[in-house]
């Protein structure tokens, strides 16, 4: 099994099928009992690949904010918090995942201090 990424799609190669997954389309990556899930609105694809063998090919965009999962920030409705360590970060259609809490604010805080930073640049 490979995992690649060609312009804007990423190429699961299985041992029954090749898969085409429009990367703009991911919600966000799972791993749980040992297998990957990469989640679209309608739709799940399964793989063995571990979760960094992902991480390092997905643009920027994808963010590993939780040790099971890799979330596409771009696509996050809301982050609604579970308890005082973790956010669900909700999407389209009722799909959710789990962001540590502390991760999730440190990206929030740099986001805001390079919007701060722009800001200084263009006065």
């Amino acid at each position: 099994m490979s995992i690649s990424i060609k312009g804007n799609i990423l190429i699961v190669k299985r041992k029954d099928k090749i898969v085409f997954v429009p990367i703009e389309r991911i919600y966000f990556i799972e791993r749980q009992n040992q297998k990957t899930y990469i989640h679209q609105e309608n739709e799940v694809t399964d793989s063995r690949l571990l979760l960094k063998e992902l991480f390092v090919i997905l643009p920027p965009n994808f963010k590993r904010l939780h040790k099971s999962f890799i979330v596409n920030f771009k696509r996050i409705q809301e982050l609604v918090p579970v308890n005082d360590h973790i956010f669900e970060a909700r999407y389209k259609g009722g799909k959710v995942a789990l962001v540590s809490k502390k991760l999730c604010m440190d990206m929030i805080e740099g986001f805001e201090q390079m919007e701060n930073g722009k800001e200084e640049h263009s006065n």
